[in-house]
């Protein structure tokens, strides 16, 4: 049985958008390298901007920042029931 999914040394091109628990993380179009877009809620942060350095520390790469940078909402209690 064979996969659809491609592999192979150019796959990574195809990604377009990253979900993690850090955050998102998207390409702008005619750019390959990841940029935070929206982060997650962090009750240890007084900020936005702190949650976005915390995130960058985190990160294995000189991640870039969108100006557009948000917190995402927290789900709600029925979408959570759901999973």
């Amino acid at each position: 049985m064979r996969s659809s999914l491609k592999t192979g040394p150019c796959f990574h091109f195809n990604i377009r958008k990253v979900i993690s628990t850090m955050g998102v993380f998207s390409k702008a179009e005619g750019n390959d390298e990841l940029s935070l877009v929206a982060c997650l809620p962090d009750s240890g942060s007084d900020s936005l901007e702190e949650s976005i350095n915390k995130i960058k520390e985190k990160c294995a790469w000189d991640l870039k920042i969108t100006q557009t940078v948000h917190y995402l909402n927290e789900p709600a209690s029925d979408e959570l029931s759901r999973l």
